[in-house]
This record gives structure tokens, sequence and C-alpha cells, in this order.
């Protein structure tokens, strides 16, 4: 058994559904019925009643005629109050969000449809109206002064009352299509402003509201796709990311000449041993939030965090002339914040951090590596696996930086380095050129 909610919620669907464009297909119908009936046995009823009564009879032609003018003349009429209403009401609270074109079912009442309505109404009705009272003047010999003064005051009662009813199918038309245009016209002046937040009130399922569907789809589409943008942003620098974004970097993979540079934590796991988790989560962060700043300062690009170690690169996605040079001064400045940073936590009774940072220069494959369900930039070649043994290194030698030869030769600037014994890493059978940063 349906519960009232679902009742009510599935009424309010087919009530929706039924006022989807004013008037659906079987309003119209009943509409257009009732009002033929309605007058034609009232027409039939006051002749019937007057013959029988002895006092006269009509021409049935002639009154006929008037009496279908009547019907159609109120019928246009609440075609345009009926459309004004679930304009303004029904329609905002049974389709709040707008697609009203997408309801099947539903009558599509096309501006030109309506235009013709108008149209008809304002001059078809009255004009054809006017020409029967003139028919019906007596075709005699004599002057038809008498005739045409007979006819004046109807003439005049009806040039009024469809003066009257042109004005007002006017008015109501105008309002129906400048209220949605207005609102139109708003939300795009607040999309050009950067206001993505507006959105078309959709009434109609006719060619403006289908272009009112359009502006808030297409809205709704800036804002998220600004949302990407920003969110990217909180992964690669700005830089980086409009480039990416652009497609003016090639993702499907390109071999690069690049710098790497590996970052990793000193003694931290015992730390997180016995350091509650909150505490580790905070400290980790901040730790994090200091280098990548670093590197994004020096345009390098923070690939990922594993575990407590980062992996950055400097001259991929975007191309850098001097990466060599931007890698050394990231890894002066993430010593620098590193020192900063433990005043800090020292001050407030956490625990102090230490690092170790390894760098090499050389060539790699950059794409986006992963499965069809979730890809990363990623770097691949020996250069990172150099990189990061490097990084290793920092521990057995008792320094904070080691960096290749290959990223020394490539330096442009003059920076106070010391040589380090040349040592053995895993995957080479050659010891490797090694140095610091003073």
């Amino acid at each position: 058994m349906k519960t009232f909610p679902a009742l009510w919620l599935k009424n309010g669907m087919l009530i929706g559904n039924l006022f989807a464009n004013g008037v659906s297909l079987a309003l119209v119908g009943f509409l257009m019925a009732a009002n033929l009936c309605l007058w034609l046995g009232a027409y039939l009823f006051y002749s019937t009643m007057l013959v029988r009564s002895g006092l006269g009879t009509l021409e049935f032609g002639g009154g006929f005629l008037r009496f279908l003018f009547t019907s159609l003349v109120t019928m246009i009429f609440a075609f345009f109050v009926l459309q004004t209403i679930q304009q303004r009401w029904l329609s905002p609270f049974f389709f709040p969000q707008g697609g009203i074109h997408q309801t099947r079912g539903a009558l599509r009442i096309r501006i030109a449809t309506r235009l013709t309505a108008m149209l008809f109404a304002c001059n078809i009705v009255p004009l054809t109206g006017l020409l029967h009272v003139l028919h019906a003047l007596p075709r005699a010999e004599a002057p038809p002064e008498p005739a045409v003064s007979s006819i004046v005051p109807t003439l005049t009662l009806d040039i009024a009352v469809f003066m009257v009813m042109g004005i007002w199918v006017t008015f109501l038309v105008t309002r129906n299509f400048t209220r949605p245009l207005q609102s139109m016209t708003r939300v795009l002046r607040g999309i050009q402003q950067g206001d993505l937040d507006e959105r078309v009130r959709v009434t109609t399922n006719d060619e403006i509201g289908y272009s009112g569907d359009a502006i808030n789809e297409m809205a709704a589409g800036l804002k998220e796709r600004d949302m990407v943008k920003d969110t990217f942003g909180k992964y690669v620098s700005e830089e980086v990311r409009d480039e990416i974004l652009s497609g003016r970097i090639p993702l499907d993979g390109e071999a690069r000449e690049v710098t790497v540079l590996f970052a990793d934590l000193r003694n931290f796991t015992p730390m997180v041993e016995i350091t509650p988790p909150k505490v580790v989560v905070q400290v980790i962060n901040r730790y994090f939030q200091e280098m990548e700043e670093a590197v994004h300062r020096h345009r390098g690009l923070v690939l990922q965090y594993i575990g407590d170690e980062i992996e950055a690169v400097f001259g991929a996605p975007v191309p850098q002339e001097d990466h060599p040079t931007d890698a050394v001064r990231a890894a002066l400045e993430m010593r620098e914040r590193l020192e900063v940073l433990n005043r800090v936590l020292e001050a407030q009774g956490l625990p102090t951090l230490s690092h170790g940072i390894g760098i090499h220069t050389g060539r790699v494959v950059a794409a986006n590596i992963g499965s069809s369900n979730r890809l990363s930039y990623a770097l691949v070649g020996d250069t990172v696996n150099l990189a990061s043994r490097l990084q290793g290194l920092t521990r057995d030698l008792g320094t904070d930086i080691i960096l290749s030869r290959a990223t020394r030769e490539g330096l442009s600037h003059e920076i106070p380095l010391e040589p380090l014994p040349s040592s053995h890493v895993k995957g080479r059978t050659r010891k490797v050129e090694i140095f610091t940063l003073s």
C-alpha cells in the first residue's frame, strides 16, 4: 500500500505533466469542446424559448455565428489566462529545476502557435464579427441612414469589447514572452560577470523554455568546470593546471629532460607509533604544506605523496629551461622552511621533523599512467629510480640534500656545493658522483 507522500508525489508529477506547457492537449480539447457546447446549448435553448413564447423567431444562421464568435473569444481568453497562471505559479511549483521540454506526453505549443492565436484573437475574430454585423444590414432601395443608425450602438459595443480584449490579450502575451526573456538576460549578464549560481526560471517547453534550459545547463557546466579547475589547482600549480586544461601538453606519453626530487622524512615511523593519530596527521599535513609551497615557488610539480615521501618534478609537464637550478633552489627553500616549521612545532610541544632530499637530472617518459578508471601524471625511467636512491643515501652519509653530477652540470648559477664520496646505488654497477649543498 502506497504511503501518502508517495501518492502525493505521483499525483503531483501527473499534474505537473498536465501543465507542462501551459495547456496540455487534453485540456485544450476539453476547453474548446466546453466552450462550443455551452454556447451552442445556450443558443438553442433561448431560440427555442423565444419561438415557443411567440415573441418572434431568430435568424438561426446569424445567431449561430454570433454565438460562435463569443465562444471563440472566451476560449482564447481562457487559453491565455490559463497560460499566464501556469507560467507564474504552476510550472515553478512542479518544475522548480526546469526541464519541462523533457516531459513526455505534454503538448508543445510553439511560439508560432501562440502568435497565431494572438492574431486570431486580436484581428480575425473581431473583423469577422464586424463584417457579420455589416452583412446583416437590410438590403433595400430606401436610404441606408436608418439601417446604419440602428447598428451603430452594436458596432460601438463590439468595437469597444474587441479593443479591450485585444489590449488584454496583447498584455498577457507580451508578459508571457518578456518575463522569461528578462530572466535569460539577467542570467547571461551574471555569467558574463562570473556569477554562475543564477538560473533561468523555465516555465514553458517552447523555444524560449528550451533556450532557458540550455542556458541553465551551460551555467552548471561552467560552474562544474571552474570547480574542477579549482580542485585541479590544489594538486598542481596554476601554470601547470592551465597548460594541461588547455590541451597544449600531450599526456599520452613523451620523452622529456627533467629534474626529479624526492624528499622523505627521517625516523617518522617510530614517531607515529608513540604519537596520537590526530597529532600525526596534523604534523605531516603541515610539513607537506610547507614543502609543496617551496616546490611550487620554483615552478615544480608535486607528483604524489607516498606515505611520508614527496615526489616532485621540474621541467614537466611545462618545459623549463633551467629546471636543475629550480630544483636545487627548491631544496634549499625546503630546508629553510623545515627549520622554521620545527621551531613552531617545538614551541607547541609537538615532535620535530628531519628529512632527506635526493635530486637527479635525466630523461624520463612522462604520461598519464593508470587504469581506465584512475589515471595520474607520472614519470617512468632510471632518472626517477636514481633520484629516489640518492634520497636514501642522505641517511647513510649524514646530510639532508644530495644531488647527482648530472644535476650539478645543469646548474646555470653558482650554488655552493661540496663533493661527497662516490657511492654505489642499487641498480647501477658503477659508483655515482654525488654532491651536497653547503
